[in-house]
């Protein structure tokens, strides 16, 4: 049995974590939730499934969502359940309305979510999942090249070290041991 709920989501300001702190809107797992389709990818996820026959499902964006973190962070799925589990932003990006220390679901359960979609399910929802994440990246090379550039028009690059203290380390300085040396040998 499926229940989904729609993306629509809590807002980012009434997502509850603890210390009565709110989470950063410039986060990138923030930013992801808002841009990834995800009707159309619990469609695919769901398209298998019954409507009416069997055990409550765990809603499908939680699912998917973890699906995502577990391949963007090239991790196991232990690790991929540990990792949502300690971390908020990760849980705003699951769809919930407050942070939780509580497992999402089992780390087994990635198994069994792939042997029931099959494998051309599964190819489906991988490849929408990379075509999104294609798009994503894509858009944010193009707003990364209209940002203005780190010199001006003569040409003129680099950075300025302001504090007189500060030097960099590549440079020998006549007390420098090896420079004296190397004028010793050639003289």
């Amino acid at each position: 049995m499926i229940k989904y709920t729609s993306a629509n989501q809590v807002s980012i300001d009434d997502f509850l974590i603890p210390q009565g702190k709110q989470l950063n809107p410039n986060n990138r797992w923030i930013k992801l939730a808002k841009i990834i389709p995800w009707d159309d990818l619990s469609k695919i996820y769901t398209k298998k499934m019954s409507q009416k026959m069997g055990r409550k499902s765990i809603c499908p964006r939680k699912i998917i969502g973890a699906i995502i973190i577990k391949h963007l962070k090239s991790l196991s799925d232990e690790d991929t359940i540990e990792e949502i589990r300690e971390n908020s932003y990760m849980q705003y990006f699951l769809g919930f309305s407050e942070y939780t220390y509580d497992q999402v679901f089992t780390p087994s359960l990635f198994v069994t979510i792939r042997k029931r979609l099959g494998l051309e399910e599964f190819k489906d929802l991988i490849e929408k999942i990379v075509s999104t994440t294609e798009e994503v990246i894509a858009r944010q090379q193009v707003k990364k090249k209209k940002r203005p550039k780190d010199h001006d028009d003569n040409g003129n690059k680099g950075h300025l070290i302001v504090d007189a203290t500060v030097a960099p380390a590549d440079i020998k300085y006549p007390a420098d041991l090896d420079l004296l040396n190397q004028a010793r040998v050639k003289g």
